[in-house]
């Protein structure tokens, strides 16, 4: 689209900037850290859409902007563990009790419903929290979008 051309420009225009020993404006962007390090792991045809990818994680909550889906999706298809580490939230019996309906698996359906609404989404990932035994049938979402 238009606007990610200009999202691109602008983090052109920052490299440009900090080549020069100039400041970055506040809307311009460079990558840092564990970016360059992830770069080296993208496909050329991904790089377009990574740059904006990070240029919106990165500054649209600085810059306030707002966008038609968010940066990044995170999926919990599956909160049940029957291990009650002291260290995780799941050991709150408050949290994990059945009543409070707050535990359980998301139903396939759903988690395609949920796939399909996110389908511009750049990265989606999976909450894994618990015990990994519940997470067989999970793995198979992986292939479940109507849309990709």
């Amino acid at each position: 689209s238009d606007n990610h051309s200009k999202i691109v420009s602008k983090i052109i225009n920052g490299y440009k900037n900090k080549l020069e020993g100039k400041l970055l404006s506040k809307d311009e962007y460079v990558l840092s850290g564990h970016e360059l390090v992830e770069l080296e792991s993208i496909h050329d045809w991904e790089l377009f859409r990574y740059l904006v990818y990070r240029y919106k994680y990165n500054l649209y909550p600085i810059l306030k902007k707002f966008d038609d889906y968010p940066p990044c999706v995170q999926i919990e298809p599956v909160s049940i563990c029957n291990f009650r580490c002291v260290f995780c939230f799941q050991a709150d019996k408050t949290f994990t009790d059945k009543k409070s309906g707050y535990m359980g698996y998301m139903d396939l359906d759903l988690f395609k419903e949920v796939i399909d609404l996110f389908v511009e989404v750049f990265i989606m990932s999976y909450l894994l929290f618990g015990n990994i035994l519940f997470y067989a049938t999970s793995f198979s979402f992986n292939s479940c979008s109507n849309k990709t």
